[in-house]
Formats: C-alpha cells, sequence, structure tokens
C-alpha cells in the first residue's frame, strides 16, 4: 500500500532474546538487504544456545514506495505481466492504466532535510528498545550504513556520545573516516538497457545474474554487484550457472520484498550523503558545524570494532576502523579488521552463502570472544 506518512523507523526482530545486532543499510538500500546474512548469521552465532537477535532498520524514506501492485502481486491477484506494466511499461506507453506515479520533487519536498540528524535520531529511538532487558547492542551497517554507524557512536547526545548506548561496532565496506518467475525466458523490453542484456535469449533468473555479477555487469550497478556465477554454455533460453560466492537467487532475495519492505530504496536524501561526508571518525571540523552534524565525540568511542573490506571499501574501513580506535584508546586486542578487496564485491558480504561467506567465518568468531 502506498504510505506516504513521515513514520518513524520500523523495527524488524529477525530471531532470539538475549543480545541484538542492529544494521543499517546502505545508500538506495532497505531493510531486507540483510535477510539472506542475518539468517545465516544466526544459524551459526546461536549454536552455543546463545540468543542472538538481528534488528534491520528501516529508514524513513523508504516508507514512500507504492507497494501496491507488488503485493497484488505476491497475493495472486494480479499477472507477472500486470505488475510489470503498472511500474514499467506504463512509463513509455500513456494507454495503461492504472499506472505508476513516481514521487515528484514537490510532493518530496519535506524529506530535503532527511539527513544524519533525522537517522541518528530514528536509530536512538531503536538502540534505547533493544537495548531493554539488559541485552548488548552492537550496531553495524553496510556502505553508507557504515557511515551512519560512525555517526551514531560518536553523536553527541546532551554531552554524552552515542556509544554509550552500545557494546560494539561493525562496518561493512563503508565507514564514516572521511570527510567529503525465475527460470522462464525473460522478457524483452525496450526499458531494460543493452548493458544489461545477456548476448543470447536467457531466463528471467540468468538476466538478472547476468546484470548483477561481477564480471559481467555495467560499471553503473558496482554498488549492487557480486560473484554469483556465468551464464550456462549453452541452452535456448540460457541458464543461470551458480557459482564462486553465492547464488543468484540468493543475490535477488537481498533486494527483495517481505512484509511490506523491500531491498531497494526507490527515494533517497541527497541530504543524508552530503551530511556523511563530513562525519570524519567524529572529529568537529567546519562542516559539520554547516550541515549540522553533531559527530563530534570520536574520541569517546571505547567498544570493540569490526570491519570488512570489499571492493569498494579497499582497505578504506578498515583505516577509518583503526583510526577511530586509536584516537579512542581502544587496544588492539578489541579490534579485528579483515581486507577481501581483491576477491569480494560490494554486496557479497551480504549475498554470500553462509558455507563461503568470509565476514560470517570471521565476525562470529569476534562476537563470541568480545561481547559476553
Amino acid at each position: 500500500m502506498l504510505r506516504q506518512r513521515q513514520a518513524d523507523v520500523e523495527e524488524r526482530i529477525l530471531r532470539g532474546t538475549a543480545s541484538a545486532a542492529g544494521n543499517t543499510p546502505g545508500r538506495r538500500c532497505g531493510a531486507t538487504n540483510f535477510g539472506p546474512l542475518a539468517n545465516g548469521l544466526l544459524a551459526k552465532l546461536n549454536k552455543r544456545k546463545a540468543k542472538w537477535q538481528i534488528w534491520s532498520i528501516e529508514r524513513r524514506e523508504n516508507l514512500l514506495e507504492d507497494h501496491s501492485y507488488l503485493q497484488k502481486y505476491v497475493d495472486g491477484e494480479v499477472t507477472n505481466k500486470e505488475m510489470f506494466d503498472y511500474y514499467l511499461t506504463s512509463l513509455i506507453d500513456p494507454s495503461i492504466s492504472p499506472k505508476f506515479a513516481p514521487k515528484t520533487t514537490e510532493e518530496t519536498t519535506f524529506a530535503r532535510q532527511w539527513g544524519l540528524n533525522v537517522a541518528v535520531r530514528d536509530i536512538k529511538k531503536v538502540v534505547n528498545v533493544a537495548n531493554r532487558g539488559g541485552r548488548k547492542v552492537v550496531l553495524g551497517g553496510h556502505s553508507l550504513g557504515g557511515s551512519i554507524t560512525t555517526a551514531y557512536a560518536t553523536w553527541d547526545f546532551n554531552g554524552k556520545a552515542g556509544a554509550r548506548d552500545l557494546d560494539g561496532l561493525v562496518f561493512i565496506d563503508g565507514a564514516g573516516g572521511g570527510r567529503d518467475a525465475a527460470e522462464r525466458p525473460g522478457k524483452e523490453s525496450p526499458l531494460i538497457p543493452a548493458e544489461l542484456k545477456p548476448p543470447v535469449p536467457s531466463t528471467n533468473l540468468a538476466q538478472y545474474g547476468y546484470a548483477v555479477d561481477s564480471d559481467t555487469g555495467p560499471e553503473s550497478l558496482r554498488l549492487v554487484q557480486s560473484h554469483i556465477g556465468q551464464l550456462a554454455d549453452s541452452g535456448e533460453p540460457r541458464f543461470w550457472v551458480n557459482g564462486e560466492l553465492g547464488t543468484a537467487t540468493r543475490a535477488a532475495r537481498v533486494f527483495a520484498e517481505k512484509d511490506g519492505m523491500d531491498g531497494t530504496s526507490w527515494y533517497h536524501p541527497t541530504r543524508l550523503s552530503i551530511d556523511a561526508g563530513s562525519i570524519d571518525n567524529g572529529n568537529e571540523n567546519p562542516a559539520q558545524g554547516v550541515y549540522g552534524v553533531k559527530a563530534t565525540r570520536g574520541k569517546r568511542v571505547k567498544l570493540p570494532m569490526y570491519s570488512f573490506d570489499a571492493e569498494l571499501g579497499n582497505g578504506r574501513v578498515a583505516e577509518a576502523t583503526r583510526g577511530l580506535a586509536k584516537q579512542s584508546g581502544v587496544p588492539d586486542r578489541m579490534i579485528r579488521t579483515v581486507n577481501r578487496a581483491k576477491t569480494y564485491a560490494h554486496i557479497d558480504p551480504l549475498s554470500a552463502l553462509p558455507t563461503k561467506n568470509d565476514f560470517i567465518k570471521t565476525l562470529v568468531p569476534f562476537l563470541r570472544k568480545q561481547i559476553r
């Protein structure tokens, strides 16, 4: 259904009753981004009778999305073609009705100021709930979500750092250190850019895999690519052959719709990205004064810290993590940095199979050791 209200952040508790790990999604991403990862991570974390939860935070701009026909399709009320026509074909064919009407600039004027101040204070509400009952809370984020994690931990809440509410930090290929019906033949449509189309007729799943695989997808989609296999050598239409770190289906689930949420943000407030460029590991600087960013308690983040660099981080996430730890006096024994920039695309930590996912394999022992 179309949700136009300025709602507070939603909380999604996936499982467990003791410690809570809060996750903030990246740019143009939604809460279900963490679904496949959460299930695999919890299966490992809770093997020893632990009771971890993973909460995925939905930012308020994602509540502006029109999921009406997507929900009708899920409920079996409209066909695949009717859903496709509503959201896509109607954009070039005025005869189609009803049609999806994107939000206009005028309709979203109120969201222009949804920067870090709004995001951090929404997260504060979730963290307050997560802390109830003596739970320990680890805050993490992927991509831009990693920057928001730094912002929250270093934010000045009436003289106290946000880190006071937390027990650990996790940065996934992003941090706040700097300034600044799958196997059917695929549908042919003029709306699909040529660089996303395989060179031969392919199934729906193969078309998706081809577009988001790190070897065949275009440079413009680097933010959503992962290592998931290749087109089959033969067949009419071609199927997708899973391989490397994950599967095409699993990669699709990262961005799938579930319970009224999805993994792709249709609308993104530019102010949030602008503000993120001024975090500077929580050190006060002139840009923060201009933007009204209060990430100034960067020397009071005495927490265990874990970071994972994939292709886009390329070592910068580890550098930022160690810089934040050093200025806060955090000893090396409480820090773990993992660099897989040469072998992991940006989305691989979220989509890779648990048995192959170095993020899960290295994060689990870190959390078991540091969060007691």
